[in-house]
């Protein structure tokens, strides 16, 4: 008993004393990505504050402009409204700076960003983080949006970039435009939802790529890998395109992986063929769980956790386990 005793002790103290904190590689880069993420959301939210665009959902927390309305007829997909909210918050910039670090990419290396009108918050969180690196990217969104993502026809994915380049100062212009949904070409929208997009890309002066078929959606984004200096994947959101029909598709696991075991299936999609070519990715869908495992949750409480890192104290663990030792031959 008294062993069993003196072991759990042992496991506690392992989670604090035996632990020494440093601050995280490009902590400053880590701060500097979250402020620019938060500014961008503050001039999103004072532009729909003034044409009344604020979702009726939004309930005055944080960020709470990037929150769209529970229903549109670009809707895509049923949402989860605790997901949307944690989505919104600029800590995931943090979170993206924290991980292109750990891949050790330079601002020679291209990153390739995926994202669906579903998680606005999580681009520009995402786009945020790019920028602050002074890393190249190549983006591509589709702007269907699931239930409060950016499925209000008058604040659209495509108003929300180019608000951000005109007042925001963001560099970074998508290069490849879908409507989204089934296969890719818009294909199950409501009544209304195409047009609203077309009208949203003409207010913009831009185009609207329209895919026959979900094959050729899925070719063209790995003609785009083949054809850049493309060193990461960025998913945001479920495009079907991304993530093809596979069975599999939806068990891609979170956050950022070097190395993933893809199926062989004909119809898996970009995302697994591009993992195949050796591109790390990094995968947003499931939010809650992902949030959680990295401390960023709604509450927008602060999360040191991004800034520093912890290694064991080799030392300390060794004399306690010295003394646990000792304890043993007297007993």
């Amino acid at each position: 008993m008294l062993l069993a005793l003196g072991a759990v002790t042992l496991v506690i103290l392992s989670q604090t004393l035996f632990l020494d904190t440093q601050d995280a590689p490009n902590a400053g880069k880590v701060r500097d990505a979250i402020r620019v993420a938060d500014a961008w959301m503050n001039i999103i939210q004072q532009e729909k504050a003034a044409r009344h665009l604020l979702s009726a959902e939004a309930n005055h927390f944080p960020s709470e402009a990037m929150l769209g309305d529970d229903f549109s007829e670009m809707t895509t997909t049923l949402g989860s409204l605790e997901a949307k909210k944690i989505s919104v918050n600029p800590q995931f910039a943090g979170l993206v700076v924290r991980w292109i670090t750990e891949l050790g990419l330079d601002s020679t290396d291209e990153v390739m960003v995926s994202s669906s009108g579903s998680f606005p918050g999580l681009a520009i969180s995402t786009m945020a983080a790019l920028q602050t690196m002074n890393q190249r990217a190549v983006l591509t969104m589709s702007i269907g949006a699931s239930s409060f993502g950016a499925n209000q026809p008058s604040m659209t994915m495509i108003d929300i970039q180019r608000l951000l380049n005109r007042k925001g100062n963001l560099r970074y212009l998508p290069e490849l435009i879908t409507y989204g949904c089934d296969n890719d070409n818009g294909e199950g929208f409501y009544d209304g939802g195409k047009e609203a997009v077309d009208s949203s890309a003409l207010r913009s002066g831009v185009q609207i790529w329209k895919p026959a078929t979900l094959e050729e959606s899925i070719a063209k984004r790995l003609d785009i890998v083949k054809t850049r200096h493309v060193r990461l994947l960025i998913n945001i959101g479920g495009n079907h395109a991304m993530l093809g029909n596979c069975a599999h598709a939806s068990s891609w696991p979170n956050g950022l992986h070097r190395s993933v075991a893809t199926c062989a299936h004909a119809d898996r999609g970009a995302i697994a063929r591009i993992h195949e070519l050796g591109i790390p990715v990094i995968h947003f869908l499931n939010i809650k769980e992902l949030g959680l495992k990295n401390g960023i949750s709604d509450s927008y409480t602060s999360n040191e956790e991004l800034f520093v890192t912890r290694r064991t104290n080799t030392i300390a663990a060794l004399c306690s386990l010295a003394l646990l030792a000792s304890c043993v031959l007297l007993l």
